[in-house]
């Protein structure tokens, strides 16, 4: 990867997607029942920490039967595989709670939406993404004035959709990169 275009800056384990609802397996049993289980995870995210890479987990809150349970797990694999991240599937917002469960795995852990966060929770999640489902011309992204230095991804399929709007759209709202020499946002 370094040869090609450098490093990621994210390695991100997803197992939920799209088995999730196909049995009685919860997303933590998904994650646990991945090839090698948590030690090989557990290995991965070393590798990814040696490579400079945060290492990220998935969550997703629609799962949940049990809140409490389930945030406990979560905070407990974070804590068991050294993750640096979550990345809250389906969810825009995130609760104080759910802050508080990642961090008592691991003081500082990043919390990454889907959407745009809600401005209300912009002083818990850093960071989010936006879908390639919309098409519409660049509209002004409010969350880059409210806070300058929310990053903002887009994901963009350059088998499904003509990548150089999706250049001109980042560049409008200031997506990506977070090198402040460089920011338009």
């Amino acid at each position: 990867m370094k040869a090609f275009y450098g490093r990621d800056d994210i390695f991100t384990i997803w197992p939920t997607w799209p088995v999730l609802g196909l049995d009685q397996r919860t997303q933590w049993n998904l994650m646990q029942n991945l090839p090698g289980g948590l030690a090989k995870q557990k290995e991965l995210s070393g590798l990814s920490h040696a490579l400079g890479t945060k290492y990220f987990i998935s969550y997703n809150p629609w799962d949940d039967a049990d809140e409490k349970a389930s945030l406990q797990k979560m905070s407990d694999i974070i804590q068991h595989i050294n993750a640096d991240g979550v990345v809250l599937d389906t969810k825009a917002e995130a609760g104080q709670a759910l802050q508080d469960a990642a961090d008592k795995a691991k003081p500082g852990v990043i919390l990454y939406s889907e959407g745009m966060a809600v401005p209300r929770d912009m002083q818990g999640i850093i960071s989010g993404r936006v879908h390639n489902d919309i098409y519409y011309p660049p509209l002004l992204n409010l969350n880059k004035l409210i806070k300058p230095d929310f990053a903002i991804f887009r994901v963009a399929e350059i088998n499904k959709e003509r990548i150089r709007r999706e250049y001109s759209l980042s560049l409008f709202n200031g997506h990506g990169g977070r090198d402040k020499r460089y920011a338009t946002g």
